[in-house]
């Protein structure tokens, strides 16, 4: 508990300094509008279609994913990230002039094939950086008004956002958790783990039991590093980003897993305090204020440049993503780029 309050009570005073001098207010879009609509698309579906056509020769070489789980950890590196790499598209379209069914097939269509490898988690952290920028638009509209007859979290299109947002996020997770464990010969059935764990069968079980055991792995793994002081004979941290270099390179999450015992063919997710502390024991602090100085310079400029709002939910998104995970992979880079080019390039300040 003492390491973990260091680094987390680290992570919010960093965050508390540097947002003393940030203004208070939410990014406005009212002003923010797309441009060159036409050649958007020619780049959305052109960069769509080289995703497809890297799943295909996936599906071919590998095999179906989605009925089998563990097969995507046979998927190269780069093709896994070719096939993700439109994902950032999908907060852009919030300041795109189409309408909700049209962004609404936009986005099934960029988010199915990193679905069908596995990427279920990737997909959901798109999804809730739309939601976020739903939300503070429509906190901003509460705010103009000149009264506010209820809180904004209680209004009906706050809730059809959050409820949407929320069954995308548990059908994407727990149709994998559940897909990856029927008929498997490594896994132990959903039945058997309720029964382990709970001592139950109820539905309620069966709907938090993936996400009760995503969480007990990273906090159990955690505590194991910490009060065993453990150690590798080499730091893991930045692993992901060798696997992107010509020969043979493990994931950290593999590394550690090979290290410290696991099942099946997937790596194992430390949380970001358990993966700081295996290479740096309590300098990892450090890598706590860091990460909280990046995400407070990034809102700041975001307060000043609203056109850039989908770049910092990305960025949060993404920091969930690794403060679960616990090791950084490649692609957060390529993400913020992707959403950068697109960004820079289709989208401006109207100052008319």
């Amino acid at each position: 508990m003492y390491a973990f309050n260091l680094y987390l009570g680290a992570f919010v005073i960093t965050n508390l300094l540097f947002s003393a001098k940030i203004s208070s207010a939410l990014p406005s879009f009212t002003r923010v509008r797309a441009t060159k609509t036409g050649t958007f698309q020619l780049f959305m579906l052109t960069h769509v279609a080289i995703s497809y056509a890297t799943l295909a020769l996936v599906m071919v070489t590998t095999g179906n994913i989605f009925l089998n789980q563990d097969l995507r950890f046979n998927i190269p590196a780069w093709m896994g990230y070719i096939i993700r790499s439109p994902l950032p598209i999908i907060p852009i379209l919030y300041f795109l002039p189409y309408s909700q069914r049209r962004k609404f097939g936009i986005v099934a269509m960029i988010s199915l094939p990193s679905i069908l490898i596995g990427a279920r988690g990737t997909v959901v952290s798109f999804v809730a950086s739309y939601a976020l920028l739903l939300t503070i638009n429509l906190i901003n509209n509460r705010r103009n008004r000149e009264t506010i007859k209820k809180s904004v979290f209680r209004s009906k299109k706050f809730l059809k956002i959050f409820g949407g947002s929320f069954l995308a996020f548990f059908v994407t997770i727990a149709s994998g958790f559940y897909i990856r464990r029927y008929n498997s010969q490594v896994w132990s059935s959903a039945g058997d783990m309720a029964r382990e764990y709970f001592q139950s069968e109820s539905i309620f079980v069966f709907i938090i039991l993936p996400f009760y055991l995503a969480f007990k792995e990273t906090t159990g793994l955690a505590n194991q590093i910490i009060n065993n002081n453990l150690a590798l004979t080499s730091n893991i941290f930045f692993s992901d980003f060798y696997t992107l270099l010509p020969g043979s390179h493990d994931a950290a999450g593999k590394i550690f897993g090979d290290e410290v015992g696991r099942i099946g063919g997937g790596g194992l997710t430390p949380g970001i305090v358990g993966g700081l502390f295996l290479d740096y024991k309590y300098y990892g602090v450090l890598g706590m204020i860091i990460l909280a100085a990046a995400l407070s310079r990034s809102y700041a400029a975001t307060i000043k440049h609203p056109k850039y709002a989908a770049v910092y939910a990305i960025l949060i998104f993404q920091f969930i993503h690794l403060f679960h995970r616990g090791f950084p992979k490649p692609e957060y880079v390529t993400f913020t780029i992707i959403a950068l080019f697109y960004t820079a390039f289709f989208l401006r300040k109207n100052h008319a």
